[in-house]
């Protein structure tokens, strides 16, 4: 990874950059980087950091009704085990 110095930093900049790193409990160079990522539209502040739906992948809905179609004999209640 590269190294960008940024000099004459703000000094409002650096201390929400600081406060940022505290209550996170995270370096003030990943506090940086996620700022800058969100800043050029790469990361949105909001984003989810461990979305693993495309690792997973996703059903159609023809797979989806299917497995709740095999998962309905678990609604059903056997009387004689409640007894």
């Amino acid at each position: 990874m590269s190294q960008i110095t940024v000099r004459n930093l703000d000094d409002g900049v650096e201390r929400i950059i600081r406060q940022r790193a505290q209550a996170q409990n995270q370096s003030l160079s990943d506090v940086t980087n996620q700022l800058l990522r969100q800043a050029v539209g790469l990361e949105t502040a909001n984003a989810k950091k461990r979305n693993l739906r495309n690792l997973a992948g996703k059903w159609t809905l023809e797979e989806a009704q299917a497995f709740e179609q095999t998962q309905r004999i678990f609604d059903q209640i056997d009387e004689e085990v409640w007894k």
